[in-house]
C-alpha cells in the first residue's frame, strides 16, 4: 500500500468463527486495496471459512481455542516482521473504521462502512482537533462500548475521546 511518507508493510488480520458466506468478498476487497498480506484467523468454525478465505488469497491461521482477543493475539503473531500497520477487520465485513489524520486541518472521525464497501455514515468526532498519527478502539472503561485513544508522537499528545452514546431502547 502506498503512503504518503514511503512504502510501509500493511498487515490485515481477520478475526473469523462460522464467516463462510462473506469472508471470500472482504478478503477480495481488502486485497484489492494493495495491503501486503491478508491474515484470516480461523477461530474453531464449523463451515467452509477457512478455505473460502484461502481461496480469496488470504493467509489462514487457525485458532482453535475460541475467543475474540485469542484470535487478535494469533493473527498479530503471525503478520510479517517488518509490518509497520495492522489492522483488524471482521469477517462479516461491516466495519466501524476509526481513523485519525494530520493534514492541514487535522481530526478524529468514525466512518461506518457497509458490507458492499460503501460508507455508510460518518461521524466527526473532533474536526479540527489533534493531529493523531496513532489510533486505539477499545472498551476502556468496561461499558461496553468502544472508546477510542489517539495520539500525536511529534506532539506527544494523548486525547481519550469516550463513547457516550445512549442506548437506543431495542
Amino acid at each position: 500500500m502506498q503512503f504518503p511518507t514511503g512504502n510501509r508493510i500493511v498487515s490485515v488480520v481477520i478475526p473469523c468463527l462460522n464467516e463462510e458466506t462473506p469472508i471470500a468478498d472482504v478478503v477480495r476487497e481488502v486485497l484489492a486495496q494493495r495491503v501486503d498480506e491478508v491474515i484470516v484467523v480461523d477461530n474453531g468454525s464449523t463451515d467452509q471459512t477457512a478455505e473460502r478465505a484461502a481461496g480469496a488469497g488470504a493467509r489462514v491461521v487457525r485458532q482453535p481455542e475460541r475467543g475474540y482477543g485469542r484470535a487478535c493475539a494469533a493473527g498479530l503473531k503471525a503478520v510479517q516482521v517488518d509490518a509497520e500497520i495492522v489492522c483488524f477487520l471482521d469477517g462479516d465485513g461491516s466495519d466501524e473504521l476509526a481513523v485519525g489524520w494530520r493534514d492541514q486541518k487535522p481530526g478524529v472521525a468514525v466512518y461506518t462502512v457497509g458490507r458492499d464497501g460503501a460508507l455508510k455514515s460518518k461521524v466527526m468526532v473532533d474536526e479540527g482537533g489533534m493531529a493523531t498519527e496513532d489510533l486505539v478502539v477499545a472498551d476502556l472503561n468496561g461499558d461496553k462500548r468502544p472508546d477510542i485513544v489517539a495520539s500525536g508522537r511529534a506532539t506527544r499528545n494523548v486525547k481519550i475521546y469516550w463513547n457516550e452514546t445512549r442506548a437506543t431502547g431495542r
